[in-house]
Order: structure tokens, then C-alpha cells, then sequence
């Protein structure tokens, strides 16, 4: 378990950092475009199967922030649903 969360959030990490240092995105931008992508990836359903898979490789990087959020917001918007 601990070697595919080293290397699922190494790769996520390594990406980043390539992205960091492949363009002129300041620093924030590059931390909300992560968060964004974290949401986007819980909308379409394709975070979820990485966090099963990585757990905190997966969880720990910002966009892991973002996918949590989503998945909170999901979760609320359900039991309020239901509860009507």
C-alpha cells in the first residue's frame, strides 16, 4: 500500500513540478488549477478509483483537496436531498 501511494503521488508531484517549471503559471494559480482538477476528476468519477487505489498518494497532493470537497459537497447535496 505504501509503495502505490509513494509512487502515485510522486507522479502527481513530478507533474506538477514540470508544469512548474515548463511555464510561467505563478505559484497560486498552479495551486487553484490543482484544486479545480481534483473537482473536475470527482464530477466525472475518475478520482474516486485513484483514491482506492492510493489512498493518501492520491489524497495528500491539492488536488486530493479539491476531490475531497467535491465529494463533502456530494455528499450534503445527498442527505439533504433525501431528507426532503
Amino acid at each position: 500500500m505504501f509503495v502505490k501511494a509513494f509512487l502515485v503521488g510522486g507522479f502527481i508531484c513530478g507533474l506538477v513540478q514540470i508544469l512548474m517549471d515548463r511555464t510561467k503559471l505563478l505559484p497560486g494559480r498552479i495551486m487553484v488549477l490543482l484544486v479545480c482538477l481534483g473537482i473536475a476528476a470527482g464530477v466525472l468519477g475518475i478520482y474516486k478509483p485513484l483514491v482506492d487505489f492510493a489512498g493518501a498518494g492520491a489524497t495528500v497532493p491539492l488536488c486530493g483537496f479539491g476531490y475531497t470537497l467535491w465529494e463533502s459537497v456530494f455528499n450534503f447535496a445527498c442527505k439533504v436531498k433525501n431528507n426532503s
